[in-house]
């Protein structure tokens, strides 16, 4: 076994290298086409992750061969056993990110080619085999003790590993999908799923009431504080599409007395309860814009295909960072700011696309206002555009925020009526059903 090791190895730089330039082509094209902006993070946690786990592996198989503990025939298991888990790992991961065109990205993947240039690293400083065989590591007193500890650690590097190749699940996986489908593409700001920390839940979805047609009033929250929600109508469903009123078929309620918190599991009844108020003040009207209890009037309707996942396309044009911070450069000079940070943006996201191409995109950047004492202005945008990103500077731009107050994690609050006239004036436009 220590030969089919050697051989491995026996081109140091090369066994080095490889790995090394795999894991940097994998970041590179994560960096290069941005593939799922929102994750911006991911771009300073991918080079922390990577190196930890580069060293950790580095340290576990130094420590053992320096270690008289174990007998070099284990070393050799170990080696083999760890090569060909990273090995796997790589190739299986590599087809996960090319089929899912890198939307699944993680910082895992970048840290499997570099288990091999570890194991190969650590391999360099043991001894030839002719020293390892004149070292007795085979007395009868630690033989028990090192299988056990190999075995433990075996089994707790495998479980890590498989631990972190799973990345964040953003599907929704509750029971009514064509309800959700309905929610994510009627409100502009929703994510489609509940976060908090680096986990993310399923949204909670609570049903009202239906009417003879097939309509149906139900409540919408991704919120994990529970402090924003909304009142939702899907016009009807079959097996691979719903049906709906644009821009009218919803209602958004802030609501911040809510104490509670939660992960989207069986929490049906809360929402219920939290929200039941506002369905009593909002029914009647959304009911009347949406012609509850008459036919189905599909000719009013958009149309979209059932998912359980809200996705962009990822050859959407979206803003780099230069260009936000410089929109939102130009907006502060409007409000006559002080002395305004160079790079404001912090997040920036897409948020909705049309038929004919034209794009919803939401920026996020805050900006010191050095006026006598320092003051921290947060503001977020939305800008339509076209698809390659030209928008109207006079009408394409609505202020969603201004303001020196701002709830970290909380998605804007709006006046759909002013989200409306916005997309009016910048000829949004829907495809709408036909008979």
């Amino acid at each position: 076994m220590r030969k089919v090791l050697d051989k491995l190895f026996i081109n140091k730089i090369i066994s080095l290298i490889i790995p090394i330039a795999i894991s940097v082509l994998l970041y590179g094209i994560f960096l290069i086409f941005k593939i799922n902006p929102e994750n911006n993070y991911m771009v300073f946690v991918t080079p922390i992750v990577t190196l930890s786990i580069f060293f950790t592996i580095f340290l576990f198989i130094f420590i053992i061969i320096k270690t008289p503990l174990f007998s070099y025939e284990l070393i050799n298991l170990v080696e083999l056993f760890l090569l060909i888990l990273f090995s796997v790992s790589t190739i299986v991961g590599i087809i996960i990110l090319i089929s899912s065109g890198f939307e699944d990205f993680a910082p895992p993947y970048c840290a499997f080619p570099l288990g091999w240039s570890a194991i190969s690293w650590a391999h360099n400083y043991r001894k030839t085999p002719e020293e390892e065989i004149l070292e007795n590591r085979n007395k009868p007193s630690i033989i028990k003790t090192r299988i056990i500890v190999v075995i433990s650690c075996i089994f707790f590097v495998s479980i890590f590993l498989l631990m972190l190749f799973k990345p964040i699940d953003r599907k929704y996986d509750g029971k009514h999908k064509e309800l959700y489908t309905t929610a994510i593409n009627s409100i502009p700001n929703v994510e489609g799923f509940m976060y908090h920390g680096e986990g993310a839940f399923d949204s909670v979805i609570y049903v009202w009431e239906k009417d003879e047609y097939g309509r149906t009033l139900f409540t919408y929250c991704e919120d994990y504080s529970f402090e924003i929600y909304s009142l939702v109508i899907c016009h009807k469903y079959d097996n691979e599409n719903v049906y709906f009123y644009p821009e009218v078929n919803y209602a958004i309620k802030l609501d911040t007395s809510n104490s509670v918190t939660g992960n989207g599991e069986d929490m049906e009844w809360f929402i219920k309860s939290l929200s039941e108020q506002f369905y009593k003040e909002q029914k009647d009207v959304l009911k009347e814009y949406n012609d509850w209890g008459q036919p189905i009037n599909k000719v009013k309707c958009v149309s979209y295909i059932i998912t359980n996942e809200k996705k962009i396309g990822k050859d959407v044009n979206n803003f780099s960072e230069e260009k936000c911070d410089q929109i939102l450069l130009d907006y502060t000079s409007t409000i006559y700011c002080p002395n305004p940070e160079t790079g404001a943006h912090r997040t920036n996201r897409i948020l909705q696309i049309e038929e004919e191409g034209k794009i919803l995109h939401e920026i996020f950047g805050l900006h010191r206002n050095y006026d006598n004492k320092e003051n921290t202005l947060y503001i977020t945008l939305w800008i339509i555009t076209d698809a390659k990103g030209n928008y109207d500077k006079d009408t394409g731009i609505l202020v969603m925020e201004s303001s020196t107050e701002h709830e970290w994690g909380r998605p804007t609050v709006f006046d759909k009526n002013k989200v409306e006239e916005f997309k009016r004036v910048n000829g949004w436009s829907y495809k709408y059903c036909t008979e």
